[in-house]
This record gives structure tokens, C-alpha cells and sequence, in this order.
């Protein structure tokens, strides 16, 4: 017993200086290292200073009324207002009727420096009336300088009853028209000007009359039928030969001629086995609402090996909206088949849509295993029906998948193309 009293007074003051140690310890601030100050630094994002552009005049600028055949010069005085030097990245307007001289790119400017951002307002590729136009300067890090511009448009040549000619709905793309306008000289062309005789369009005839001095009349008529489509359009240019150097006169020409004009399936495959029992076999596509009975029928040699082939089935989809707004008849009359040899079709015509009966032989195959049927009236052309010969599988071959580039692209036909050229 005595042997453990001393014992215990032995290892007191052991376990007390051990206890206050740790204790101590726990207190005592961690010091970080150079090394952990350093990799802190570098993750702790930097604030960045926002840039301060000044443009002299204010960021937004009023110019007033202008002459459609007017370029008016602008000057704006940029200013780094900042205490630190800041960079035009780049500079972008927000029409093509702007023409900026002295683009900067990259531009730094100094505290207080001074930039002339020169450009050329191109009036005439504004439309008639009020605009507001916008200029922006890229200066980095998500920061952008905006300058409007506001003014209106006021027109030297007067036309009535206006600069578009709208036709509304035309069901029949060949409907007969023809409209008439009447075109004069106003503010700065009020003395007089002279528009080029014998104007041309690609889909339309004209005829241009100066009936009295500074007064024209323009008939417009359609040369053949127009483009089927649900938005149409196309335009007149009207060259002026005096005043030297002015921009032709545009007349815009819109309509709704029906809708596009596709046929389906649009795509039919074939292989060697299919003519094995007929050197010609039938197959049917439709545009519309066919009666039942007229719909392209199942094709039990289906290549796939399913019961309906794909195109029947984007057919099925395709004749649930009734087309209202194509003339039958005066389409089901002038369609016409560019066909290859060996393919014949027949067309047939229902009250709210057209069929067609495909006798596709096996000799139409004969120089290429890719041939199409071109539908179309006049010289408008519709899209195309595609007809493959597909390749025979080589044993132990894996059969590559043929890039057809036109499968289920829309044939433009030539009046097309004039249209884009004359926009």
C-alpha cells in the first residue's frame, strides 16, 4: 500500500505536465508555409477592373431625316476613361448598311487616350421609314459598348401603290395576273431623273412606259407558272440611269403559291430477286388525299423484310392534313415526268390529290443502279423519286451503305435560281 502511495505521487506531476503540453499545443495558431501562401495566392481569383469607354456626345446619337440614296459619314471619339489601359477587341454593326473604315482590332487605348472610330451609313439598304441601328465594341471580359442610331428614311422615287407587290394566295402557280404601279420623283430626284428602258426579270415580263416626264408606268406580268411554295418571293431591279451612280429601284414581288410539292414514298429499292417472276414491276407514290385504294400499296418484296416499308409509312403520316390551297386540276394538267429510260409513270386525279403509278423495269438499271424521276411543271421542278438497285451481298462481305447525297432534298428548278440571282 505504501509502495503505491509514493508511486502515485511520482507520476502526478508526469501526467499533469503532459496534459498541460497538449493543451497548449491545441492553442497555438498554425503558421502556414510559403509554399501553401503562394498556392492560395494563385487560386484566389483577381477582381478585374471594369472598363470605362466614354464616347463622346452620348451612346446614343439622332440622325435625323435622310435621303434614301444618302451615305452619311460618322466620326465617334472614344475615350479611355479608366485608370487603366483597356483593349477594343472588335467592332461589329448590327446591318449590312454600315461600312466601318477603320475598324480596330485589339486596339489598346491609355488612360485618357483617344480613338476615331470613322464608318459610312449606307442609307439605301435601310428600309423606307424610322430605324435604329447599333454599334458594338467588344472591350473583353464580357464587356460591351453599345451606340444607337436613330433616324428615318424618307424616298426620292414615289411608288404607288407601293414597293411590294403582294398576290395573297395563288392555289394555281400558273394563275394569269398582272399588276401595275406608278413611280415618280420626290425630294431630291423631284427635278427630274431616268429609269433604264426595257428592264428584265427572270419570272416576270415587264413593261416600262414614261408616259409624261419624270412619270413612269410598270406592268408586270408572269412570264410562265411561278415556284410552289408557301412563301414566295422574288424581286424587280430597276436600274436608274440618271442621276449617275444611284442603286437600282427593288419591287419586291410575294405570294403564297399553294405549298411545296412532294410525292411519297420519295425513295423505293430493289434488288436482282424482285424481277425474278416480271421484267417490270409497279409501285404507286401520291401528293394529297388519295382515296384508299389509290395509297401506295404494301410491298410484300420488301427488302427490308418487314410487312410496310419505311416510305409507306411517312406517306400514311404525311395525308392526314388536308391540302387546301393547291388547284387539282390546273397542277394535275401541266405536271409533267423527266423519267429515265425503262420507267414510265401515269398520274391519276383525285378531288384532293393526285396518284401516281410507277412501272419501273428491270432495264432501267442497266448503266448505273441509281436513277430518279424529276416531277414538275414547266420548269419548275418538284422533288425527285428515287429508284436503287441495291448491291448483292458477297459472302462473308459486309455491305457498305450508300451516301445518297439527293435522297430527300428538293430539286430547285431554273426560275428558282433567277429568283436568288436577282435577290
Amino acid at each position: 500500500m505504501r509502495k503505491r502511495t509514493i508511486l502515485g505521487f511520482f507520476y502526478a506531476p508526469l501526467v499533469f505536465l503532459l496534459i498541460f503540453n497538449c493543451s497548449c499545443r491545441q492553442q497555438e495558431p498554425e503558421v502556414a508555409s510559403e509554399s501553401d501562401i503562394a498556392v492560395a495566392a494563385a487560386a484566389s481569383p483577381v477582381p478585374v477592373e471594369s472598363a470605362v469607354l466614354e464616347v463622346a456626345g452620348g451612346n446614343e446619337r439622332d440622325l435625323g431625316t435622310i435621303s434614301e440614296h444618302d451615305v452619311i459619314p460618322l466620326e465617334f471619339q472614344l475615350r479611355n476613361g479608366g485608370t487603366s489601359p483597356l483593349t477594343i477587341i472588335d467592332v461589329t454593326f448590327s446591318c449590312p448598311c454600315g461600312e466601318l473604315l477603320n475598324p480596330p482590332e485589339d486596339l489598346e487605348l491609355a488612360p485618357g487616350e483617344t480613338y476615331a472610330l470613322k464608318m459610312n451609313l449606307i442609307a439605301h439598304k435601310i428600309s423606307l421609314g424610322d430605324f435604329s441601328r447599333f454599334l458594338s465594341l467588344d472591350l473583353g471580359n464580357e464587356q460591351f459598348v453599345a451606340i444607337t442610331l436613330n433616324g428615318h428614311i424618307q424616298a426620292n422615287l414615289d411608288v404607288s401603290p407601293g414597293r411590294v407587290i403582294d398576290l395573297g394566295l395563288l392555289t394555281d402557280s400558273g394563275e394569269v395576273w398582272e399588276k401595275e404601279l406608278q413611280i415618280r420623283g420626290v425630294n431630291q430626284l423631284a427635278a427630274g431623273f431616268r429609269l433604264a428602258p426595257n428592264p428584265k426579270a427572270g419570272l416576270f415580263d415587264l413593261h416600262l412606259e414614261e408616259r409624261v416626264p419624270g412619270t413612269y408606268t410598270l406592268k408586270v406580268r408572269p412570264k410562265n407558272s411561278l415556284p410552289y411554295k408557301r412563301r414566295f418571293r422574288s424581286y424587280i431591279l430597276l436600274p436608274i440611269l440618271e442621276p449617275a451612280g444611284l442603286p437600282a429601284l427593288k419591287i419586291t414581288v410575294k405570294a403564297q403559291v399553294g405549298e411545296s410539292i412532294a410525292f411519297y414514298p420519295a425513295n423505293f429499292s430493289f434488288r436482282e430477286a424482285d424481277f425474278s417472276e416480271s421484267e417490270t414491276l409497279l409501285r404507286s407514290a401520291s401528293f394529297g388525299t388519295v382515296p384508299k385504294g389509290e395509297e401506295p400499296a404494301e410491298d410484300t418484296n420488301s427488302v427490308s423484310g418487314r410487312a410496310k416499308s419505311v416510305g409507306v409509312l411517312l406517306f400514311r403520316s404525311s395525308v392526314r392534313r388536308e391540302i387546301e390551297n393547291i388547284a387539282w386540276r390546273p397542277l394535275f394538267e401541266h405536271l409533267e415526268f423527266d423519267c429515265p429510260a425503262g420507267v414510265r409513270v401515269e398520274k391519276a386525279l383525285h378531288e384532293n390529290g393526285i396518284s401516281l403509278q410507277l412501272y419501273i423495269s428491270r432495264s432501267a438499271f442497266a448503266k448505273m443502279p441509281r436513277v430518279s424521276i424529276t416531277p414538275r411543271r414547266d420548269r419548275n421542278k418538284f422533288r425527285k423519286i428515287n429508284l436503287r438497285m441495291l448491291r448483292e451481298k458477297a459472302a462473308n462481305a459486309v455491305e457498305r451503305p450508300d451516301n445518297d447525297d439527293d435522297d430527300g432534298k428538293v430539286a430547285e428548278g431554273d426560275d428558282e435560281k433567277e429568283e436568288s440571282d436577282a435577290d
